[in-house]
């Protein structure tokens, strides 16, 4: 503490003063009295700024707030000056001082400019009186808008809840009471010859007056609709319109009005008020109008929409009446349209159900005779190709039969897809081992290529899929002379976590002749053939609509690319699923057998009303060595099997007194009740049907039978069929005997071209064409032309053409150069 006083004391000694103190003559009091002045001021100038800074940051909203600034700054500079005098009684920093007063020399005189500037701004703020006379106008404006404010709540609170004709009546009875006027109207105009309006509402002194329609011209009115704005008479209105009777009669002395505008601002009408006394419009009253007079337009603008909204109700009505009544007869004409298109697919379906068994029933009788007949060797040669003939003829009729009731099929909706699980592979193998020696024949290379992935088991239509293949092979083959035909195979799984289909991508593709852009465009239309197919006139031209459609069926589509000359290419892809190991076939050889092996007997029951059918399927199994008993008809059947016990039944499905269906429900029953008290062994039946309706495959199986076979049937069919029910082991002719028959056919098949040349060169050009095409069947028609007395040339011939050794026969053929 000691210390800091001698430390002040010694400050204020004269002896420590630096030169600057002579200018105080070295005078303690007189230093004192300097430095405790300008300490005070300093410190004075430095909080007049704070407090300055504070208020301009409360009150941005003050105007000048910049002077505030250069003249808060300039104070500083003063207060800073004023501490640097106390500095210098010590230190000798005259430079720092004057650079500082310097500073506060140019703040103050650019403050000095800034206010002379502002000085018309200061001079031009008003004066409390003024601002007195500000406020008391503003406060009158206040009045009248609170008092506008309440009118206006007044009149809305008395029209919001109302509409139409209610809301016109509440608006002038309450702006009338608003204003305190004797006469409110609100008018629509009026389309007629004179320009005229008619009242909506009309409030006159203390009531709603009738309405009323009167003419524009002579009235204030007019005015207001002609200039489209406010038109206001304070006071002797008469005077200006001496011609109005209304205003006569009601002693008008006032009158504003206000066009009423609809949305485009074309004019739909007018209100106004009319007193009887002088009236002076001020801005309250403007506003009322204004506000009004546009809720009356859009009222009636909605009043004017709902009336055309309930007219155009009652339009739609009366159309929908109208209407109604048209589709109540066209409902009619649909029901019986409807019942004749019912009548008539069922008519159709029986009529393809009758065509199909008409017609296959006769070819059963046909194919299957000349089948027995074919191994017989007591018939001479003549008569062996005769059968020839009519077997191939009939296997040939029978598949154009089965392409047009497919077709038909198809176009009744009567197609569905039977899934089965199957061996892929086994399927193309079966393809390829039955289409590559007519591909050979031809002198063609096909191909089957398909990658190590492809699944071998697969779930989809077997039978749907071997004929979309055999369709579009088969026609490669038939439409390309040289180069190959190749079938391509891809798989492509379904993108899930759980995949369980497959999608399945087939291409065909061949060497031919191709086919141009306007074949393709009805390349698949029902008996439509390209260009080389209706000169080969083979086939009906269904082949590839029928596949088209059953690839649609197993969820694809077909397309085909081709070009004149450079070969086509059918691509399709079909929906398959997956499936387990299918179990290995079980099919034994059909060459060579005889009749059922020594020592075992069995009963078969034929059930058919047709005698032909009968005897053929009799013949069959006579010569197999079976036991044979017959039946016409259902009832006869049951008698039969109640009697005999057959081990089997070959059950026609359509047949006079009790068809198939009703014998097979009885002969199950009564073998259930039978069963029961073990006394019998099932009979195995199988249905027998010329349909070609392999739906009808299910209903077999439901009504009970075991199997199925259509006809017409082969021979093999039936001994499969009783294999697979029965168990029966056959025997089969001795390997000598095939041994020497071959050996046979080798020796009687020399020939040459002499013994062609005997016909005549048109002959051997037809037949030339139908060897290069592979047509087995054309060709056997052309050799029914050879005299009979060729009998070695006619077998021969024949043995080529149904072991398809059709190279070997254009070797053969003489021809012109």
């Amino acid at each position: 503490m000691k210390t800091i006083l001698t430390l002040f004391a010694n400050i204020f000694q004269s002896n420590s003063y630096i030169p600057h103190g002579h200018c105080y003559l070295w005078q303690t009091p007189l230093v004192s009295l300097h430095v405790v002045s300008d300490a005070l001021i300093a410190i004075a100038y430095f909080s007049i700024p704070i407090m300055l800074i504070y208020f301009v940051s409360k009150r941005s909203d003050i105007p000048f707030s910049k002077v505030f600034v250069l003249f808060g700054a300039f104070i500083i500079l003063c207060g800073t000056g004023h501490l640097l005098d106390i500095w210098t009684l010590w230190h000798p920093d005259y430079w720092i001082s004057g650079i500082v007063r310097a500073i506060t020399a140019l703040v103050s005189c650019y403050t000095a400019l800034e206010l002379v500037e502002l000085l018309p701004q200061f001079l031009a703020l008003r004066t409390p009186e003024q601002l007195e006379i500000i406020n008391q106008e503003l406060e009158k404006q206040i009045t009248e808008r609170k008092d506008a404010e309440e009118t206006l709540q007044m009149i809305v609170a008395g029209t919001a809840s109302v509409t139409g004709n209610k809301f016109f009546s509440a608006l002038v009875q309450n702006l009338a009471t608003a204003l305190n006027v004797s006469y409110v109207m609100v008018s629509k105009t009026v389309n007629n010859s004179v320009p005229s309006l008619k009242t909506l509402a009309f409030w006159t002194m203390t009531s709603l007056a009738e309405n009323i329609e009167y003419e524009l011209i002579g009235t204030p009115c007019q005015i207001v609709l002609k200039n489209q704005l406010l038109s206001e008479y304070p006071r002797n209105l008469q005077e200006f319109f001496p011609d109005c009777l209304l205003l006569k009669q009601i002693n008008a002395q006032s009158y504003v009005g206000l066009p009423l505008l609809d949305i485009n601002e074309n004019i739909i009408g007018n209100l106004c008020i009319i007193d009887t006394k002088p009236f002076i419009v001020n801005n309250r009253t403007k506003t009322l109008l204004n506000v009004f007079a546009s809720r009356a337009a859009a009222e009636l603008q909605r009043q004017w929409a709902e009336e055309e909204k309930h007219q155009a109700y009652e339009n739609l009505e009366l159309r929908v009446r109208e209407r109604t009544v048209e589709l109540e007869r066209a409902n009619e004409s649909l029901k019986l349209a409807k019942e004749n298109a019912d009548a008539a697919n069922r008519a159709k379906s029986e009529f393809l159900a009758n065509m199909s068994h008409e017609l296959r029933t006769p070819l059963n009788a046909i194919l299957g005779f000349t089948q027995l007949m074919q191994p017989d060797k007591s018939l001479t040669l003549e008569h062996q190709k005769y059968i020839n003939i009519i077997n191939h003829s009939g296997e040939h009729l029978l598949v154009l039969i089965n392409d047009v009731l497919e077709m038909s099929k198809i176009e009744a909706g009567k197609t569905t897809i039977y899934e089965t699980e199957f061996d892929l592979y086994k399927l193309l193998s079966s393809l390829e081992s039955m289409l590559q020696l007519k591909g050979q024949n031809k002198g063609l290379q096909l191909t089957f290529d398909h990658d190590a992935t492809l699944p071998r088991y697969i779930k989809t239509d077997e039978n749907k899929l071997r004929q979309i293949l055999i369709n579009l092979l088969g026609n490669a083959i038939k439409f390309t002379d040289h180069g190959s035909v190749t079938l391509r195979i891809r798989h492509e799984e379904q993108q899930s976590f759980t995949p369980t289909r497959y999608t399945l991508h087939f291409e065909v593709e061949d060497t031919g002749i191709g086919m141009d852009r306007e074949e393709l465009e009805k390349l698949f239309q029902a008996f439509q053939q390209a260009s080389a197919g209706q000169k080969s006139k083979e086939g009906t031209g269904l082949g590839l609509r029928i596949s088209q459609k059953f690839v649609q069926l197993m969820g694809g589509d077909i397309t085909v690319r081709s070009q004149p000359h450079q070969g086509s290419c059918f691509t399709f892809s079909i929906q398959a699923g997956f499936a387990d190991l299918v179990s290995s076939d079980n099919s034994f050889p059909m060459e060579g057998i005889i009749k059922v092996a020594s020592g075992a007997e069995y009963r078969i029951l034929i059930a058919e009303d047709n005698a032909n059918n009968r005897l053929l399927l009799n013949q069959i199994l006579n010569n197999l060595g079976f036991e044979v008993q017959e039946a016409e008809n259902g009832k006869e059947a049951i008698a039969m099997w109640e009697q005999w016990q057959p081990h089997l039944i070959f059950m026609d499905m359509y047949m006079p007194i009790l068809d198939g269906y009703g014998a097979t429900r009885q002969i199950r029953h009564r073998q259930q009740k039978l069963a029961s008290r073990q006394i019998i062994t099932p009979t195995k039946i199988i249905a027998l049907t010329a349909s070609a309706f392999r739906e009808q495959r299910q209903e077999t199986l439901d009504a009970g039978c075991d199997d199925f076979i259509s006809k017409p049937f082969r021979r093999e069919e039936i001994i499969e069929t009783l294999s697979n029910h029965l168990r029966i082991q056959f025997s089969y002719e001795s390997i000598l005997e095939n041994t020497s028959n071959s050996s046979s056919l080798t020796n009687n098949s020399s020939i040459d071209k002499v013994d062609l040349a005997i016909m005549p060169i048109e002959w051997i050009d037809k037949l030339y064409a139908a060897t290069a095409q592979g047509n087995d069947v054309r060709c056997l028609e052309l050799i029914a032309d050879i005299p009979l007395e060729q009998t070695s040339l006619i077998i021969n011939l024949t043995k080529l053409i149904e072991n398809y050794q059709f190279d070997k026969l254009m070797i053969l053929m003489p021809r012109q150069e």
